[in-house]
């Protein structure tokens, strides 16, 4: 490192040390069990180690997943909906939604939203309690997008939408450029190479994904004006305009998609990657006596378990590897399960990950679960399920090269066995994920260190409106899309050509006038 680095380095440690002792609200997304709740957990415990004074605004049924000694929890009462029971996604739909469109999903789950909406500011008690804690900074999952936005204009202070996700292709949020020839959706499986009947189908998942948000919007707007009516607040379309810095975690160019990214927009690659720490002694036993490693599989938080036919398909595989298998899976085991084959209804993920001894991740390719195997260089068999999980699995496999993608609906014995051994037995695969694990490292700084440097910077500044493109938020589509210059280029093309065709039949109609009369002149004095 030469001497500029050094100095850049020290500079931004004491920027971080600038804003401490700040009083900071987390909004986490707590309506149900899921990573995104998890990692903003790391947020929380990360601010109160920097001498923040944290809050957390979660529902009555959340239960912290790590030690948040000190972070205040501010409860509201999240009331149960079909789709939420007991502060989890219902499994039944869960699975009826996988390799299915994602839309129609989202929209069923927006029933969660406006149930809270009306839980949140109907307390007006809890509501105005929250005003008087005069915060410097409000921090809030994005996902969050009705109450979130809510609370944002009610509290007037310095604020940060996350997404744990990274980019989100909608104007309403993040106000980035969106180009549907080479920006594949990001619910869907397409890649930034796209042949024509993709990019047709692109532009259809992206107007159905902002047909959602139109709704979406409009219901929220409705309610806004139930519980806000006298507030002189923009429309929910402009809300996200006066956020001040938009945190796209979890994103890296030698990874994702490249894409045109705004000032107010920031990326932040391996935010939440955590040291692994030493294995409990029940992992550890299992990982010294796996002589020919071990295989790791997880559908992640919202889809525990799996139908039987499907449990026993990969009960039967797994049984056929010299590996030792450890299957994060809750329910009944399956009779097909062989010894080799160890079901927990959770496991240590990140530091069995980091373990030498693993060889290979069956993963729906959560977020989290993604940038896990991706530091850790882990190969994947990638087996996506629901929402952006088809997008990441699309990226590892295609991009990256770090493994094969399956589709769980049409799996069968020979093609899961296949992968697994495909990827295991041909070395491409592990040198790729160790380059590219090589490359999301080299960073100027950690993620965690970027994270608390946007965080003061916006406190410091009582926010960061400097950031945005006013201009832009100001023009209508016309005018962005500068469909009204292209009109009068097009009227003035059409002027000049019409003169032109004009001049032309002017001439041949003079020149037949003309050419005769010429010609009978020419014979008389002939």
């Amino acid at each position: 490192m030469d001497g500029r680095a050094h100095i850049y380095m020290a500079l931004m440690i004491v920027m971080l040390n600038i804003c401490k002792g700040e009083k900071i609200l987390l909004f986490p997304f707590s309506q149900i069990f899921n990573s995104r709740t998890m990692n903003v957990e790391k947020i929380a415990i990360l601010l109160r180690d920097n001498n923040h004074s944290v809050s957390m605004l979660v529902s009555d049924h959340y239960q912290p997943s790590r030690n948040i000694d000190s972070v205040h929890l501010i409860r509201y009462k999240m009331p149960e909906v079909w789709i939420n029971q007991g502060g989890e996604l219902d499994l039944t739909t869960a699975l009826s939604y996988i390799d299915q469109p994602a839309i129609p999903l989202l929209r069923d789950t927006d029933i969660m939203e406006f149930t809270l909406c009306d839980a949140l500011f109907g307390d007006q008690t809890l509501i105005q309690s929250l005003k008087q804690e005069n915060f410097s900074l409000y921090f809030f999952d994005f996902v969050n997008f009705g109450p979130g936005i809510f609370l944002n204009e009610y509290l007037q202070v310095p604020s940060i939408a996350y997404s744990n996700y990274g980019f989100w292709n909608s104007w309403w949020v993040f106000h980035q450029p969106i180009f549907y020839s080479y920006m594949p959706f990001p619910l869907g499986s397409l890649s930034d190479h796209m042949t024509f009947w993709e990019r047709i189908q692109n532009i259809y998942d992206h107007w159905e994904g902002m047909k959602w948000m139109n709704d979406k919007i409009e219901d929220l707007e409705r309610k806004r004006w139930e519980y806000f009516p006298n507030e002189k607040w923009p429309h929910m379309r402009h809300a996200f305009e006066r956020v001040s810095l938009v945190i796209a975690a979890n994103v890296h160019f030698a990874f994702n998609y490249p894409c045109p990214v705004m000032p107010h927009v920031k990326p932040i690659p391996g935010l939440l990657w955590t040291p692994p720490q030493p294995l409990p002694q029940y992992y550890s036993d299992l990982v010294s006596w796996a002589d020919h490693g071990i295989v790791l599989m997880s559908f992640g938080t919202l889809v525990p378990t799996m139908l039987e036919e499907k449990a026993e398909l990969f009960a039967r595989v797994f049984a056929k590897l010299p590996q030792k298998v450890l299957w994060r899976y809750k329910g009944t085991p399956p009779k097909s399960l062989g010894s080799n084959t160890h079901l927990v209804e959770w496991f240590p993920q990140n530091d069995l990950l980091a373990h030498p001894a693993t060889r290979l991740f069956i993963s729906h390719c959560g977020v989290s679960s993604t940038w896990e195997m991706l530091y850790h260089a882990v190969p994947v068999v990638a087996i996506p399920l629901l929402f952006d999980q088809h997008h990441h699995a699309r990226i590892l496999t295609d991009r990256a090269g770090v493994g094969v993608r399956l589709v769980f609906s049409t799996l069968t014995e020979d093609t899961l066995e296949m992968a697994i051994r495909s990827v295991l037995e041909n070395k491409v695969f592990k040198e790729n994920a160790v380059k590219l694990s090589e490359l999301l490292k080299d960073t100027p700084m950690s993620g965690q260190d970027e994270l608390l440097y946007w965080i003061n910077y916006v406190i410091r500044h009582n926010g960061s409106s400097h950031f945005h493109s006013q201009a832009a938020y100001r023009l209508n589509w016309v005018q962005y899309f500068l469909l009204d210059v292209a009109a009068l280029m097009a009227v003035l093309a059409f002027t000049v050509i019409l003169a032109v065709v004009l001049m032309v039949v002017f001439v041949y109609k003079l020149s037949k006038s003309i050419l005769p009369l010429l010609f009978k002149k020419k014979l008389k004095t002939a």
